[in-house]
């Protein structure tokens, strides 16, 4: 099976969905299901990143003097070069998998794919999530004209729209109005790390919680400081902030610490990956996700491999989930729902919390190791095809 993704950028910053492309080629690349993959995205074609990427990748963007423009104004460049060669590649596929929506890279998708003969899936990464429309009304008028020319039509003549979760594909429904599509939910999950050194669930923890993703507004990462402030300073802990800053928003927040009087309890460490992002999780007490908006939570499962519980928001697509295993706590994305969330975990003893961490570790196996969810989307896949 030859599948073509379609991907605004390969970067590793930019978050989950080429993550979660490569890890699905490392499971299904080899016997007994020999899929091959290729990509294709509006990545720059001497961006660094590209050299790490262990498959074919077409890199079809504008050279690296466009970077100096605004993040903003990349997303919505020109998607000429993607037009021309898909309309020159995609005999060569089986399927095309979209990932995300409002880009330039899903604006080329949209003027090629429906008339190409060539099957294709639209992997939405919660981007028809309604928590976007009452946070940014302005903007979500603008996207409801996109939709009415190109998400629109482009997801009404897909085989099919992939959601991570049930909960995510009930909060897309009834986003945006006409264009009826297909959706199906085929999971997600992450690799597990066992397999390169063994998980102690009942190892000693170091006295941090950690945050790691984006340090977008969604994230909740000012409320959660506001919350952290809340608890008397003896007892308050330490919370490791790691993640990339693509709003420019770590200025403010290690302001809004300082003013909250927390410099002694918050540690901005910039992004990380590979090894150095395991050991975190490793060594954490708990990962910690207030989110506003999740369609998933990728970083919970990556917790949850590494058998460190999860306190998070309901507003995290599996949160219920890692409830009802024992494998967290979940309160409302709201201040005193982060509160919460801080002052249960405090109050939870070292029993119940090495009880967390053998759910938390099952939990993981059970339902989020990508061994498992990998080849559950290939079938998926030619079910539908």
């Amino acid at each position: 099976m030859r599948i073509l993704h379609i991907i605004h950028s390969t970067d590793p910053a930019t978050g989950g969905p080429i993550a979660g492309i490569l890890m699905h080629h490392a499971v299904t690349c080899g016997s007994p299901f020999n899929v091959e993959r290729e990509i294709a995205t509006l990545d720059p074609p001497d961006a660094i990143w590209l050299t790490d990427l262990p498959l074919r990748t077409h890199a079809l963007g504008n050279t690296h003097h466009f970077l100096r423009t605004p993040r903003k104004i990349q997303k919505y460049g020109s998607g000429a070069r993607l037009c021309a060669w898909l309309r020159d590649n995609a005999e060569r596929f089986d399927c095309a998998i979209i990932h995300g929506l409002w880009n330039a890279a899903s604006l080329a998708a949209r003027q090629v794919l429906p008339h190409s003969g060539l099957p294709y899936f639209v992997f939405a990464h919660g981007m028809l999530d309604p928590w976007f429309r009452k946070r940014f009304p302005v903007k979500h008028a603008a996207k409801c004209l996109s939709w009415s020319i190109v998400e629109g039509p482009l997801l009404a003549r897909a085989r099919s729209v992939l959601f991570t979760s049930e909960e995510e594909k009930q909060r897309a429904a009834g986003c945006f109005p006409h264009h009826h599509y297909r959706g199906t939910v085929v999971g997600y999950g992450t690799a597990d790390p066992a397999l390169n050194q063994p998980v102690d669930p009942q190892a000693a923890r170091e006295p941090y919680l950690l945050f790691l993703g984006r340090l977008h507004r969604k994230k909740g990462v000012d409320m959660l400081l506001q919350a952290l402030s809340r608890i008397a300073a003896p007892y308050r802990p330490t919370i490791r902030f790691t993640g990339p800053d693509e709003e420019g928003r770590l200025p403010f927040l290690r302001e809004q610490s300082e003013a909250l009087g927390l410099t002694r309890h918050v540690l901005w460490t910039g992004p990380a990956y590979g090894t150095d992002k395991a050991d975190l999780f490793r060594k954490a007490e708990a990962f910690i996700l207030p989110s506003h908006q999740e369609n998933f939570g990728i970083a919970a499962t990556e917790a949850l491999a590494m058998a460190t519980p999860a306190l998070l928001s309901d507003q995290v697509a599996i949160a219920r989930n890692v409830m009802q295993s024992g494998a967290g706590f979940i309160a409302n994305d709201t201040l005193d729902g982060t509160y919460a969330l801080l002052q249960r975990w405090q109050n939870t003893s070292e029993t119940a919390r090495r009880k967390m961490r053998s759910e938390a570790r099952a939990l993981f196996l059970r339902d989020y190791d990508i061994n498992r969810n990998a080849p559950h989307l290939i079938a998926t896949l030619q079910k539908l095809l």
